[in-house]
This record gives structure tokens, sequence and C-alpha cells, in this order.
């Protein structure tokens, strides 16, 4: 009763269970959790099947030549790929039966695949659950999947895939903001953010080594993730460590989105127009590509957003879609259908998503030009040409409130930023705050993030911290649970 009443609370807290889901699997590319299994546990036949989870290619994997366990383990991982990507509840009533059935065959299954693939089940369920906004049970199977990967770690301690699994549960966990962490205390959660980093570092290592090369992929997609979520590294990439995106649709998401982020969009949109694509439809391909496309001014990026309305099954990122086909037909001053897609923002599709809540957000304004245009250069890495734009107008010739205002100096900020002008950036963000006021929103936030950023790198940690500390003072707007990790793990680097 003490748990049910615990997760109870914690679900009026908010979205508590899907943000603890969320910063734990965001950690491994928030689309896919692949185990490998060393070269002595499991057979040939089970392992190769991996190859075919990558690229989607489903109806690939074999059906003979595998143990109970290993059929169990990978018709778990089948179920959850095609819910999660086709993104329709129906289909996931329809496998949920399936799925149960497999988690119970694993769960009475002895050994190391059985004990991994029972976290694992646990985990990809209420991945499941937490999507179709099931947040009490899917926080029961967080707190099961927990247990079992604790348990697994103590078990097989020198197991890569188990070491990285629990690795990222503490970042995920010891990431979060002191009340989150201190809800789910009381039903036996804790994180460890450094421990966690440690882990996933160790866990690659090890997966160099001859007897378990077949788990350097999904290693280093973590370590990767770790690097860029919680150490402040934007330069890790794939390719860093010899992985080749373009030949799997997920990979391909998580790098292009990576890349997309550093301001990186013609590399990104040209990822995904290479992307192999041979198994089951991923719809959010066309989804990306549109944002990024529309980003570089593309017709190309509007064609990939009406695939992605034609072709996706589900109600996520439908509101994010017509938010991005209304900035491309406003700049291309086509007034009736920038206005239909501006009205499709409320009519059409959910607000679950960040995405689609920022979208819901923005349509309730008017948009600025000037501020557009300027945020398009800035995400296209052409950050001179976005400050010269900018400063072509002085703020007040093109903003008419303080939020318009508050927008104009964090884009300021941000270009000083990436020009190392660092102490006019610093003071670009403090008038974006004070424009800003007491409106939560992700440029607040994030002009406070930057500001700690810039002085935690020349050594002023004091003031850095208390930067960080203000990030997590606000919580109501989209985006925010991405915003308290990372201002998280930057007060743990200044202690």
């Amino acid at each position: 009763m003490k748990v049910i009443a615990s997760y109870a609370h914690i679900q009026n807290q908010g979205m508590i269970v899907r943000s603890s889901l969320f910063l734990c699997f965001l950690l491994l590319g928030n689309w896919l959790v692949v185990p490998a299994q060393n070269n002595t546990s499991g057979s040939k036949t089970y392992r190769d099947a991996h190859a075919h989870l990558w690229t989607l290619n489903l109806q690939a994997i074999p059906q003979t030549g595998l143990s109970a366990v290993e059929q169990a383990h990978l018709k778990m991982m089948t179920i959850f790929l095609e819910v999660f990507v086709r993104d329709n509840e129906s289909v996931y009533n329809e496998k949920l039966s399936e799925f149960n059935d497999a988690l119970s065959q694993v769960k009475k299954s002895k050994g190391y695949i059985a004990d991994y693939a029972a976290a694992e089940g646990y985990l990809l369920r209420a991945m499941l659950k937490a999507k179709f906004n099931q947040n009490i049970r899917a926080g029961m199977d967080l707190y099961s999947g927990y247990r079992k990967a604790k348990s697994n770690y103590a078990t097989y301690p020198t197991a890569p895939p188990v070491i990285g699994m629990w690795g990222v549960m503490e970042c995920g966990i010891g990431s979060l903001p002191d009340q989150i962490q201190t809800y789910l205390g009381l039903v036996g959660f804790s994180g460890d953010l450094e421990l966690g980093m440690e882990l996933v570092e160790k866990a690659y290592r090890m997966s160099k080594t001859s007897g378990w090369k077949h788990s350097e992929n999904i290693l280093a997609l973590a370590l990767v993730s770790v690097k860029v979520q919680l150490q402040n590294d934007e330069r890790a990439d794939l390719q860093d460590f010899g992985i080749d995106a373009r030949k799997s649709p997920v990979m391909a998401a998580i790098e292009a989105k990576i890349l997309f982020d550093r301001n990186e969009s013609a590399q990104a949109f040209k990822l995904l127009s290479e992307t192999k694509t041979e198994g089951i439809p991923f719809p959010y391909l066309f989804y990306l590509q549109g944002r990024i496309g529309v980003t570089l001014e593309l017709k190309e990026g509007a064609e990939a957003l009406h695939t992605y309305l034609r072709t996706n099954e589900g109600t996520s990122y439908i509101k994010s879609t017509h938010r991005y086909l209304w900035w491309h037909y406003f700049l291309k001053g086509d007034v009736a259908k920038a206005k239909k897609h501006r009205e499709y923002i409320v009519s059409q599709g959910a607000s679950v998503t960040a995405p689609d809540q920022l979208a819901l957000h923005e349509a309730q304004d008017e948009l600025n030009e000037h501020l557009l245009r300027a945020r398009l250069l800035f995400d296209r890495g052409k950050i001179s040409e976005c400050l010269n734009h900018l400063t072509s107008k002085k703020a007040a010739e093109v903003c008419q409130n303080d939020q318009e205002m508050g927008s104009y100096y964090y884009r300021m900020g941000r270009c000083l930023q990436q020009l190392n002008r660092n102490e006019a950036a610093i003071n670009r963000y403090k008038q974006a705050v004070k424009h800003f006021g007491n409106t939560e929103s992700f440029e607040r936030a994030n002009s406070l993030l930057q500001m700690g950023r810039i002085l935690e790198e020349i050594n002023q940690c004091p003031q850095a911290k208390n930067a960080y500390q203000e990030v997590l003072k606000f919580k109501n707007y989209p985006f925010n649970e991405g915003q308290h990790q990372k201002a998280k793990a930057g007060i743990k680097r200044c202690k």
C-alpha cells in the first residue's frame, strides 16, 4: 500500500514517473535499449538477431534455432519496437498480452540472459505504459525493473551490458531534481550521478575486449548520451565511436538529433537523406527530416512533414509538425496556408510530448519574422549572420512585448556565447531573464542554464551553481525535464 500511495502522490505532482523514464532512457537514445550477450551466453542465432533490431527489419528475425528464453526476449523487444515506432495505442493493446506472456517466460527461466531480459522487459513495458499515460502502472514496472537491474549488477558485476544498464539507472535518477528524488526515495529509488557516469564509461571500456565486442555499439550510444546530456560535451557523437548511423534508422535519428542540437543542420539533413530504411516504417524520421529541412528553408522540409502527417498512426508530434509547417508557409508569404496550420496546432493531435506542448504555447501568439529568421540562421550554424541580422534592428524596433524582448536578447546571448564573447553573452542573458520576468519558458530557463555553463567554464563555480539552482525553480514549461537534468548535473560538477 505504501508503494501505491506514494506513486499516486507522485502522479499528482505532475509527470514525475514519465520524467524518470524519460531521463533514464533518453540516455540510451530514447528509442531502443538493445542488450548484447557474451559469446558464451546465448546462441549465435540469438546474437545475430540483434542486428535486425537496429535496422527495424523485424520480419527477418529468426524463429528457429533459439531457446525458449531467447525467443521470449526477442519477442519483447520486437513488440516494444513495433508499438513505440508506430505510436499506436491500439497496437499496444493488441500486443500487450503477448508481451506479458514473454516476460512471464523470461521470469521463470534461469541464467544471465533470463535475468538481463527480465530487467529490460519491466523497463520496456514501463516505457510503453508511460507513453500511453498509464503512469502509476508505468511506475510499478519501473520499480520492478530498477530492482532487477540492481540485483543483476550484484550478480553479474563483470558483464558490460549489466554495468551499463545500472549506470544509466544511476545517472537518470541521480540527475533528477531533489524534490523528485525525495518522492522516488519513498519507494526505494536512489541514484548517484557521478557513480553512474563512471559505470557507463567502465562498461564501454570493457566492451572493447574481444569477448564483448558485440556490446560496443549500444554502450557507445549510452556513453555519447551521457556526455551530451550530463557532461556538457556538445562535440560527442556516434561517429567518434566508429558507428555509421546511416545503416540504422534508430541510430540515424539519434545522431541527427545530436547534430541538429549543435547547429549542424545541413549535416543532420544529409544523414537522414542517406539513411537506409528496410524494416517497419519509422515515420518519426520524416518528422525529424522535415523539422530540420524547414530550418534550412528547403521545400523538402515541408514535403517530409506532410509525409509524416500521412504516415504517422499516433497522435504525437502532430501539433509540432503543424508548427513547422506554419513557420514554412509564414516565411514563404503564403498567408492562407500559414493560418491553416496555426489553427491545426490547436485542433489536431495530442499535447503530451514537449514539442507538441511548445507548439500549442507558441500558437497563442503571432510569429515575429525578425526573431524567427534569426533562430533559423542560428540553428543552421550561421552564428555571425544571425548576430548581424539581430542587431540590424534594435530590439525596440522589432519587439512588441517583453516576451519578444526576452527572446531577442536570449538569441543574442546564444550567438555571443558561440563566438566565445562570454562576458557580453552573460549580460545579454541577464537582459533576457529580466524581460521574461516570472514567465516560465524554455528560453528563460536556458538563459540561466547557459549562464551557468559559461561561469563554470571560467571557474566561477559559486556563481555558476546559483544560476543552475535558478533553473530548478521553474517547472511548468515544455522540455523542463531535460533542463532540470542538465542543471542538476551542473550543480554536481560545481561542488
